[in-house]
Parts: C-alpha cells; sequence; structure tokens
C-alpha cells in the first residue's frame, strides 16, 4: 500500500465498498487483530467512552470519546472497550481507496486525526452509518457524503499546516515575551527577532494567539503581577510595578484593576 495525503485524492483514484455502523459495546469487549491483520481500512469516530489500543510491540494508546482514529488495512493491535463513565460507542465507516496499481492509505498506524470532532465532520460519519442499505441510489449519496468527508479533513490537515507554520514564525517573540515580562519592547523590535516585517508579523501573531503584541504583552506582565502580588507580600505594589516596567504605580493600578475587575491590594487580600 502507498500512503497518501487527503488532499491527493484525485479523479484518478477509486473509492469503494464503502460501509458504515454506529457500534455499541458492553464494557472490557475486545477484538484482536494481532495475527489476524485488519481486514479494512476505516475511520472510527468515539462517540462515547474509551478505547485502549495494544501492538505487537507491547506498545499502548488510548482514545477517549470525541477523538477520531484513522485505522489503516493490515494493522495488527488488539482493541478493548471502556466505559470511563459511560458504555462506549462508535461510528466505524470502512473504505477501500486505490489507484490502478495499488490501494493507497492515509497511515500505516492508528493514528487521531482530531482530538475534539466537529459536527459537521461527524455528522457526515452518522449520515453514513444511518444510510447503509444496499441500494445503488444510497451508495451513491455515501461515496458523495464520504468525499465531503475528505474534503473536509484535508482541509482541517491543511489548516494544520498553517497554524503550525504561523506558530513557527513568531516563536521566538513569544519565547522573548513570556521569558521578558519586564520589557517594553517595541512591535517593530518583535518582528526583526522572528525575520518578518512589521505587518506580516502583526497578521500572523494575532491569527497564531487571538490577541495583538500589545495585547498580549500586557497580558503576561499581568499574570506575572497576579503570582507576585500573591506570593511575595514582602514586595510593595509600587515595587511590582516597577519589577515590570509599568511608567509608575499609578499606571500599573488601573492596567491591572481594568484587566482583573479589581485593585492589586484587592486582589492580594483576597488570595
Amino acid at each position: 500500500m502507498r500512503i497518501i495525503n487527503y488532499a491527493d485524492i484525485s479523479i484518478e483514484h477509486v473509492l469503494c465498498h464503502i460501509c458504515g455502523v454506529l457500534q455499541e459495546w458492553e464494557p472490557g469487549t475486545s477484538w484482536n487483530f494481532i495475527g489476524a491483520p485488519r481486514p479494512k481500512q476505516g475511520f472510527m469516530y468515539i462517540c462515547s467512552g474509551a478505547v485502549s489500543i495494544e501492538y505487537p510491540s507491547g506498545e499502548r494508546a488510548r482514545f477517549t470519546k470525541g477523538n477520531l482514529l484513522y485505522i489503516p488495512r493490515g494493522c495488527e493491535y488488539m482493541i478493548r472497550f471502556e466505559k470511563d463513565g459511560e458504555n462506549c460507542s462508535d461510528l466505524l465507516v470502512n473504505f477501500a481507496l486505490r489507484d490502478k496499481r495499488e490501494e493507497l492509505c492515509f497511515a500505516d498506524r492508528i493514528v487521531c486525526i482530531m482530538e475534539e470532532t466537529p459536527a459537521h465532520i461527524v455528522g457526515d460519519l452518522q449520515h453514513i452509518c444511518e444510510n447503509s442499505r444496499s441500494t445503488r441510489a444510497v451508495y451513491l449519496k455515501n461515496t458523495s457524503r464520504f468525499c465531503n468527508f475528505l474534503d473536509r479533513l484535508a482541509d482541517h490537515e491543511s489548516r494544520k499546516q498553517l497554524d503550525a507554520e504561523i506558530k513557527r514564525n513568531v516563536a521566538p517573540a513569544i519565547f522573548y515575551l513570556n521569558k521578558h515580562v519586564e520589557s517594553n519592547v517595541s512591535v517593530a523590535e518583535l518582528a526583526k527577532m522572528c525575520c518578518l516585517c512589521e505587518t506580516s508579523f502583526r497578521r500572523a501573531f494575532k491569527s497564531h494567539t487571538g490577541m495583538s503584541p500589545s495585547q498580549y504583552r500586557m497580558r503576561a506582565k499581568i499574570e506575572k503581577a497576579k503570582m507576585l502580588l500573591a506570593s511575595s507580600p514582602e514586595i510593595s505594589i509600587t515595587e511590582v510595578s516597577n519589577i515590570l516596567g509599568f511608567f509608575d504605580a499609578p499606571h500599573f493600578c488601573k492596567v491591572f484593576t481594568a484587566v482583573v475587575g479589581e485593585t492589586p491590594s484587592q486582589y492580594r487580600n483576597e488570595v
């Protein structure tokens, strides 16, 4: 089998034998594919409970409610269904994918694609599982729905790669701001650390953190202030202000109150 990415699927590939089922398991139920490799590849969404996987090597993995797994054909493992507060149930959709020469797969071992699977992606699998009657019309609809599901996975992978790239780009600035909370370094200097122009840096930083560099820096200062106020009663509020690089104590108190909802003195007395 050859491994490909979701985004690489094209009209040259044949997608077939799509079949879905909703499964409910008694806690402690297990299936053993060691010595009898799994005959089909598929996607499993854990609706409730948990599953534990053990490989022939002794390596183990555990997956829980909300996880979406990909299981390749030929994989050897033992799966055990666990209660985890509620009985275990899952949506399982098996399929085959090939080109003119060989069968294709998305990985060579069980992988968790999503830890918290969005409802619209679960909906695609649920629709297939609830409509797996052996009629041509239903099969064609399920094939279309499954293709839509794979498109969503391709979009998800693209976003993950983009997020990872953005994270790498702004990581030096985030590291600096977390390590030097007292610093009032400019956005231009932070952008230079990341080898980005200021506009690109601002955009990438907000995309990754959800806030501007200035907002992130101020949040880091306030979190450090809360720690100092709670753990070091011998340090005055003026000293805390100086340590964190505020203009003066009144400015620090004003910013702290706006963010936390109470003055530094009130916060210190309550913790």
